[in-house]
């Protein structure tokens, strides 16, 4: 926790200029909605994302369980030529259209999950430049954040290849690297032109609005990118070498060095950090799924 407000107090003074010695809330930021000024999204204020009432997103495995009971039970109502996805997120909506043609199968599963409320409150866990923008795990709402990236609904559906291409925008269905018939609850959004991921996942639509919004969240830095906030190429001139650690920065695989703040001790501090730097692709400030519903037309 205290590693999370000292990064937090950084960006917010790199990017709004604030008075270094004025006290921020303790924050969360498993369970955090709130404003992100900057991050190399807009600099203007007014136009950043707006203040959001704060609410628990974690949940017991009991509860994980009642949810993903309720999903297999719900039956939703038959796909039609136009369908909408309504995807909400603390940073704003996206909305997509489904290739329920192309692939009916996996669309009527993604309408199945969506409307039954499955993806409420869900994470997008994992964000790779350029690349993907991932979520759908249910279990990025449990109390542990490494098994993120590994849950699914309790069922796969068998994978429709079709002539469809990835491409920025583009809504498909996660798998297991072994398995083409994986697909559960994940998806990603492709960031880029991928084709080389064709007819090895599933289409199921293409982003039709909120392209300004996509952009926001792909620039929120990484927690790697965060802890690297924190660090020093060299200890400072006059410096007490005992109030500081050195730990290997996993990209450049350099030593880097961070000065151990004085409510925290050496291990935690050490533990903590290192987190961070191991975590390249997740995003530092949780892009929270407040809810995905599908609209048939």
């Amino acid at each position: 926790m205290r590693i999370i407000l000292l990064i937090t107090f950084i960006i917010i003074n790199l990017i709004q200029g604030q008075n270094e010695n004025k006290k921020l809330p303790k924050l969360d930021l498993r369970n955090f909605h709130g404003t992100i000024t900057g991050l190399g999204i807009n600099k203007d204020p007014n136009t950043l994302i707006p203040d959001r009432t704060k609410h628990d997103i974690l949940l017991f495995d009991s509860q994980i369980d009642e949810i993903k009971l309720k999903a297999k039970n719900f039956n939703p109502s038959p796909l039609t030529d136009i369908n909408i996805v309504k995807l909400e997120t603390n940073f704003g909506i996206l909305k997509f259209k489904l290739y329920s043609n192309e692939s009916p199968v996996n669309c009527l599963n993604f309408k199945k999950l969506s409307n039954s409320g499955f993806y409420d409150n869900t994470l997008f866990h994992h964000c790779v430049p350029k690349f993907i923008l991932q979520g759908g795990d249910i279990l990025s709402r449990n109390h542990d954040e490494d098994d993120d990236g590994l849950g699914g609904p309790g069922w796969t559906i068998e994978a429709e290849y079709n002539n469809l291409t990835h491409k920025r925008g583009t809504l498909s269905m996660v798998r297991s690297s072994n398995d083409p018939n994986s697909a559960g609850s994940q998806f990603f959004i492709s960031l880029s032109e991928n084709q080389n991921l064709d007819n090895k996942y599933t289409i199921i639509g293409d982003l039709i609005e909120g392209e300004h919004i996509l952009k926001r969240i792909v620039k929120i830095p990484s927690e790697h990118t965060q802890g690297k906030l924190l660090c020093k190429v060299s200890i400072p001139e006059n410096e007490n070498i005992d109030n500081w650690i050195k730990i290997l920065d996993p990209v450049s695989n350099d030593f880097i060095y961070s000065k151990i703040p004085i409510s925290d001790d050496r291990i935690s501090y050490t533990e903590t950090l290192k987190a961070m730097l191991n975590n390249l692709y997740r995003p530092g400030v949780p892009i929270i799924i407040d809810s995905i519903r599908v609209y048939s037309e």
